[in-house]
């Protein structure tokens, strides 16, 4: 049983997929008190200029449905990246290498979910050009995925 301190701090007595969502304040209020890492890119990735343009309207709802989960995912690593940031410059801590590892392994966990989200995206992508196409390239940052292999998937 966790203490009352941290099940005050971290809400544990909410139902994790029963709490209600943020208001459109509360959540950027939260993400502005932590300072972005210079190298991170937040911005979910756009469509892939080819697909998007075929897509029909309902496809167009579930990609933007998925980019907007993307960019709920990645307001998670703000705080995140900043705890870890915070918790690696305190060097008298005995611990620090065993909370660096819990936070590496959130912080892999949240990459898996974008990953996944990502790849969702891709497939219907794909499904909207040729359903039978699959890509293991690795997404580049400015689309969910290489527009050559896109392309050869025409």
């Amino acid at each position: 049983t966790p203490l009352p301190i941290l099940s005050e701090a971290l809400s544990l007595d909410k139902a994790i997929f029963a709490t209600p969502a943020l208001s459109d304040d509360q959540r950027p209020k939260i993400i502005e008190r932590y300072p972005t890492m210079g190298n991170v890119q937040y911005q979910p990735p756009n469509a892939i200029p080819d697909a998007a343009h075929r897509m029909k309207p309902p496809q167009t709802k579930q990609d933007m449905a998925l980019k907007r989960l993307q960019y709920l995912i990645s307001g998670i690593f703000c705080p995140l990246n900043i705890f870890g940031h915070e918790i690696s410059l305190d060097n008298e801590n005995a611990n620090i290498q065993r909370y660096l590892t819990i936070l590496a392994d959130c912080h892999t966990l949240l990459l898996n979910l974008s990953s996944q989200v990502n790849n969702m995206r891709n497939t219907m992508a794909f499904q909207t050009i040729n359903p039978t196409f699959k890509s293991t390239a690795a997404p580049t940052k400015s689309s969910m995925m290489p527009l050559a292999d896109f392309q050869a998937a025409l």
